[in-house]
């Protein structure tokens, strides 16, 4: 098959298979680490690059929402001074609007779930067909589609960072906010 005459090659496809240790001297036994070694490193590499696509999106999406609360409670200092002015103290207006930015990050994660369950599952079990002039470029042996697989650990750190996320920049700028005096906030004045 390789042009080796008087060699042969015996692959092996029992699971926990050892070295049989025979007595030839030029039987080689190559175990699945060996054989397998560079599909390893290039599983390793893409490891590394999603990770880092991992992080930019996460980044991304941390800013959104930073953006998004920063500017719902700057815009709504007038309605913070009169809160303020009607008797609510500081933790209580920071409470209020910290469990209100936290009720919008719930409210995100589900409409989330709604549209990115089904589509997750789509790809699982149908997967995401490549043109063939895509694949023969790649580098590597490829079959024409591929399936998505995700790993619970990813979606239980993503939820917990990005709710961690949402409670801490509505909380930020909501304690900024009500530090001001309620009359420089009825009048929109910033510090």
């Amino acid at each position: 098959m390789i042009d080796t005459p008087r060699e042969s090659s015996f692959i092996i496809t029992q699971k926990n298979y050892v070295n049989p240790k025979l007595k030839d001297p030029h039987f080689i036994f190559r175990d699945l680490d060996f054989l397998l070694a560079d599909e390893v490193a290039i599983y390793q590499s893409k490891q590394i690059g999603g990770s880092i696509m991992y992080f930019i999106l996460l980044s991304m999406g941390l800013l959104a929402i930073f953006d998004t609360q920063v500017l719902a409670i700057f815009r709504r200092r007038k309605e913070i001074g009169t809160l303020m002015a009607l008797g609510m103290n500081r933790f209580q207006v920071v409470s209020l609007f910290t469990i209100e930015g936290s009720l919008h990050g719930i409210l995100a994660l589900l409409v989330g779930a709604i549209w990115g369950i089904p589509l997750m599952a789509y790809t699982s079990i149908v997967g995401i067909t490549f043109p063939p002039e895509m694949i023969e470029g790649f580098g590597m042996a490829l079959g024409a589609t591929m399936y998505t697989s995700y790993a619970p650990g990813v979606y239980g750190v993503t939820l917990v960072i990005l709710m961690f996320a949402v409670i801490i920049v509505s909380f930020l700028p909501a304690r900024r906010i009500s530090k001001m005096k309620a009359t420089d906030a009825i009048r929109g004045k910033t510090q």
